[in-house]
């Protein structure tokens, strides 16, 4: 069974530390940087959460642009010089213990005409 640690920062630059298990953490197993969720999963009711980012046990971070899930190998380029560092991609999975959110707007159930 899948646990993660999630990290939800809000507008004002506060971030709140949640552990996700059990039913929030299948549910965010496939789920891409990116994607949003409704807030309830982690005790936030009428609030929609944004995945930005995570890493992995072994602290390696997750790449928006990299497909997949999978730990890769690539070159970084700092101004005139090239780095390998591994990286994973943006997909989580179950490696990924650290997922980051950000709390994007609230839901409103008001009709507006």
């Amino acid at each position: 069974m899948p646990e993660f640690k999630v990290n939800i920062s809000d507008e004002k630059g506060k971030t709140t530390s949640v552990e996700a298990k059990g039913p929030a953490a299948n549910t965010l197993i496939g789920m891409r940087i990116g994607e949003e969720l409704a807030g309830d999963l982690f005790g936030l009711p009428k609030r929609v959460l944004k995945i930005t980012g995570g890493s992995d046990k072994s602290g390696f971070p997750m790449i928006p642009w990299l497909q997949g899930g999978a730990k890769k190998q690539i070159y970084i380029h700092k101004k005139s010089t090239r780095e390998k560092k591994w990286v994973r991609g943006n997909t989580i999975t179950e490696d990924v213990v650290q997922v980051n959110m950000a709390l994007i707007q609230e839901q409103t159930s008001e009709k507006k005409e």
